[in-house]
């Protein structure tokens, strides 16, 4: 059986208030009188639920991934009610419920399924909601509210479930119960994929209306995995595209993220850009957003390619200005020392019971505006943000809250370089994904800030993100220009071992270790100088090495999944 755990549905608490199962309309006063009375319509016991009955009502399907993931953020951010009557009386007095309600209506996908007139409409949504069509009082009241403008087709679809009672009120249910299912079921990013677009949806929508009132929801998840399978069998995977990147400008000396936006970019995509050092991809990155860093050297107007692999076909091109760093700035200071501080690392659990973490003790505080490094890793996706203390405390009372991921993207982890204000943080960690009763995500983070006044050298960073199963390991190259450089190692995780190596070290670890290192000998240099250094899960200090080319290793050595993330800087002392 390819569902792990089901959703579950909440009880559903039925009465009669819009005319989804009557014969006989209530008055507009009436109506409206109920929606913002708040009594009861049908309780869901999330806002998964309430998300899942918004697209049964309006487009007959279930939810896809990414929809539920953002309408379930935005409720969480509008501090919604988490039930359908609760989301109804809400609708007058708050606008980013009326906003999410209408936004059904507006969408692109409404302009395709609902080319007729008033009444084709309310004969659909009644169709999708109880597989029959209404009775004629109920489509002459419902078109007439929609046309006089009393009701926006949103409010009255969600308003025509609200009513359902006796069959169709079961029919609901288990319709909301079905779509839960089937959303929980899209649990690879093929199968969220190929759940998109017109096509994907008509399938998906002859699914559910199968679903009625006697529908037993076991059985049913056989007729789910045979749609998604349907879905992955139909879906080609689109060639990548790039409609905008940012910025056009950069400064010599500093390291600089360079973001590129389009549709169907995937990780690995090649990055270049003339007289720009040191550059990776940054972890984390979507199917509309990459982002890639390096380190601009000297002033000058360079051109740029993005191409689809390290020898596909050309995505885009683009110019960079990189104009001298001013006098006075960071990057014409010096300096012979730097410093690093850091906050309490946390290794957690996050669970379906225990969905959020925040650890009073766990802060950092910076005295300005600065870039500090934070270390993220998780076996799921998850959000990490950098919190105040008035969000922090709305946080640990499970309320909506605002802060800084640290990440950047919602989802990401990684070796991470966020740009804060000045304050004290703590640190909180929610999922990225729909949750259930046995999901368990093992979490890391450390926030460090670098308290330098060094001259950053050309080859700035190095970030480096490594994560997976018992036997993975990665690797990555970075050169010493100079022994007048000095160079700083810090790496930090959830398990597992980091270790430096010569380039003739690493290509024996790498042809004696292809599939995997699970146990055996190999060799490495001490990072740190004479015996110190040794492999470890943290290694911090200033590198003593010579000028030259080494490899940063990491393989986990654990019986479980381990996460980590690693960050070399460079500085050149006065």
């Amino acid at each position: 059986m390819k569902i792990l755990k089901n959703a579950l549905l909440g009880c559903f608490v039925l009465i009669l208030v819009a005319c989804g199962g009557t014969s006989t309309p209530p008055s507009a006063a009436k109506i409206a009188g109920a929606m913002r009375s708040g009594g009861p319509i049908i309780a869901g016991d999330s806002y998964n639920d309430v998300v899942q009955q918004i697209y049964v009502a309006y487009f007959g399907r279930p939810a896809d991934a990414g929809g539920l993931t953002y309408y379930e953020n935005t409720l969480v951010n509008a501090a919604a009610p988490t039930t359908l009557q609760g989301l109804l009386g809400a609708y007058y007095s708050n606008a980013a419920v009326k906003a999410v309600v209408d936004s059904f209506g507006t969408s692109a996908e409404s302009a395709a399924l609902y080319n007729g007139n008033t009444s084709a409409f309310v004969t659909a949504i009644y169709q999708y909601t109880f597989n029959r069509p209404p009775d004629a009082a109920g489509l002459n009241y419902w078109s007439n509210l929609i046309d006089s403008g009393a009701v926006t087709r949103g409010n009255a679809a969600l308003s025509i479930m609200a009513g359902a009672q006796s069959t169709d009120a079961t029919i609901v249910a288990n319709k909301t119960r079905a779509a839960s299912n089937f959303t929980v079921a899209l649990d690879s990013s093929l199968k969220q994929a190929s759940y998109s677009g017109l096509a994907a949806n008509v399938v998906a929508r002859t699914m559910l209306s199968q679903v009625n009132e006697s529908t037993n929801q076991t059985a049913f998840l056989n007729t789910i995995n045979q749609t998604i399978d349907k879905l992955v069998t139909n879906y080609t995977t689109p060639p990548p595209s790039v409609s905008n990147y940012s910025p056009s400008t950069a400064t010599a000396g500093y390291p600089t993220t360079f973001t590129f936006t389009g549709s169907n970019l995937v990780a690995g995509m090649s990055f270049s850009l003339n007289g720009c050092y040191s550059a990776y991809e940054v972890y984390g990155g979507t199917s509309t957003q990459r982002q890639f860093n390096c380190v601009p050297q000297n002033p000058g107007t360079y051109s740029g390619t993005l191409r689809s692999s390290a020898n596909g076909s050309v995505l885009g091109t683009f110019t960079v200005t990189v104009y001298a760093p001013q006098p006075g700035t960071s990057g014409g200071d010096y300096s012979t020392s730097f410093s690093i501080g850091e906050s309490s690392e946390a290794s957690f659990v996050l669970t379906g019971a225990n969905p959020r973490h925040l650890s009073t003790s766990d802060t950092f505080t910076i005295t300005s505006t600065e870039t500090v490094w934070a270390f993220t890793a998780a076996q799921y996706a998850v959000n990490i943000y950098a919190l105040d203390a008035t969000n922090a405390q709305l946080f640990l009372n499970g309320q909506a809250f605002q802060g800084y991921l640290l990440c950047g993207t919602q989802g990401s982890t990684g070796m991470c370089f966020p740009t804060l204000p000045a304050g004290k943080y703590w640190i909180g960690t929610v999922p990225n994904q729909t949750i259930f009763s046995s999901y368990s995500n093992p979490v890391y983070h450390e926030v460090s800030t670098n308290h330098k006044l060094s001259r950053w050298y050309q080859n700035d960073s190095v970030g480096m993100y490594a994560g997976g199963n018992p036997g993975a390991w990665k690797s990555q190259g970075f050169t010493i220009p100079s022994n007048a450089v000095r160079a700083y190692i810090e790496t930090e995780g959830y398990g597992g071992k980091f270790v430096v190596m010569t380039p003739a070290q690493y290509n024996s670890f790498a042809a004696a270790y292809p599939n995997g290192f699970f146990s055996g000998s190999y060799s490495y240099i001490y990072a740190c100088g004479e015996t110190s250094g040794n492999p470890d899960i943290e290694i911090e200090c200033e590198l003593k090495l010579p000028a030259g080319s080494y490899y940063l290793v990491w393989f986990n050595d654990t019986r479980g999944w381990a996460g980590s993330a690693a960050n070399i800087a460079f500085y050149l002392p006065q």
